[in-house]
């Protein structure tokens, strides 16, 4: 068996050998429990790894995205024996994954009816003594404490859902996930990252800005789907979060001939960027009978590394490590540089509860002193 006990520079998921040396839980102790998980552990492998992003249709949907292989190995000896709970899971992939490695308990959250569909019907797959591990809890994260009080867990994933929030709840999902910590517990969060050459501009000047103005430019078609412009911009204020706002730009009809539409709201940095590839690409446009090009602007909440620890500490969480990840999943190696292809933050922190009390218990009695002395 080998141990992996820190976050590892890169890991395969599609080595088996890697699986059953060190993911796959050891203390299955029969032929057909070990053969039956294992086969399940790499199809699990094989859908997480290096995947596309998946849409979760529904009301409540958004993207299921590819697993972060160096974090999901490092999880495997954090979870076993251990209760595990991930919040906002998708279609819990990763959840499945660890029962399989050996958590005691594993409990997965998601909003998007579709995603619960999916995980119920995976996990109804798996042997008895693998499925007693597994617990579904459907709905709002902010309700998990309504709808099991009790709940208690060592080890809590939140992978791409705290961008999406305002500051007052991050603060409620952050305090409920304290509650729900055992003592020392750990926790991993991954959000959008603030890795682009706008955001760089944008950090020279003030570093600690997490709210964006994000405007994206795509050509869309019966055949094609592709992205061909974006900015970063600072939000005026405090983030908000509003529907996107869509704009076409550029319209064929079937049977006309492509027309510029009135853009009265459209940036000027997002629009020299669009006529740029619209003349750098007429031949792709000739060959498309109809199609449009759309900008897409709304508020988002991008992180780099320290600023998403600086949230978490905070909050009083002692942070060990931080990381970026890139389109595939993979964190980005140490030393190189993240505005080159970052695409996701993270973070590992662990919350002791008798350690941030003292601290909130300290801040008045220093005040008092300061507000007494002459």
């Amino acid at each position: 068996m080998v141990a992996v006990t820190q976050l590892p520079s890169f890991v395969d998921l599609t080595n088996f050998s890697f699986l059953a040396d060190h993911c796959l839980d050891p203390s299955l102790n029969t032929k057909a429990s070990l053969e039956t998980s294992f086969l399940q552990m790499k199809g699990l492998a094989k859908e997480m790894y290096e995947s596309p992003p998946k849409i979760i249709r529904s009301a409540n949907g958004g993207f299921s995205y590819p697993a972060n292989p160096e974090v999901l190995a490092y999880l495997v000896e954090q979870v076993r024996g251990k209760v595990f709970l991930e919040i906002a899971g998708g279609f819990g992939y990763h959840g499945l994954f660890l029962a399989l490695a050996g958590a005691q308990k594993v409990y997965m959250n998601d909003s998007a009816p579709e995603a619960i569909a999916v995980f119920d019907r995976e996990k109804a797959c798996l042997r008895p003594e693998i499925l007693a591990r597994i617990e579904t809890i459907a709905g709002d994260a902010f309700e998990l404490l309504t709808k099991n009080p009790n709940l208690k867990a060592d080890v809590i994933l939140c992978r791409n859902f705290i961008h999406f929030l305002t500051d007052a709840e991050q603060a409620r999902l952050i305090d409920m996930m304290k509650k729900i910590l055992n003592p020392g517990g750990t926790v991993i969060f991954t959000a959008n990252g603030a890795y682009d050459s706008d955001s760089r501009e944008i950090h020279k000047t003030d570093p600690s800005k997490t709210c964006f103005v994000l405007e994206q430019a795509r050509f869309l078609s019966k055949e094609t789907d592709i992205c061909l412009a974006s900015t970063t911009s600072l939000c005026p204020g405090e983030f908000t979060p509003r529907q996107t706002q869509k704009t076409q730009v550029y319209r064929r009809e079937e049977g006309g001939s492509w027309g510029q539409l009135p853009t009265p709201d459209l940036s000027p940095q997002i629009f020299d960027k669009i006529k740029k590839w619209v003349g750098e690409n007429k031949p792709i446009l000739k060959q498309h009978k109809s199609g449009r090009i759309q900008n897409s602007k709304n508020e988002v909440r991008l992180y780099t590394k320290q600023t998403l620890a600086d949230l978490l500490t905070q909050h009083g969480f002692s942070v060990s490590t931080t990381f970026v990840t890139d389109a595939k999943g993979h964190n980005v190696p140490e030393g190189e540089d993240p505005y080159l292809r970052g695409k996701q933050t993270g973070a590992i922190a662990t919350f002791h509860a008798a350690a941030a009390s003292a601290a909130v218990v300290e801040e008045p009695a220093e005040g008092a002193a300061a507000a007494a002395a002459p």
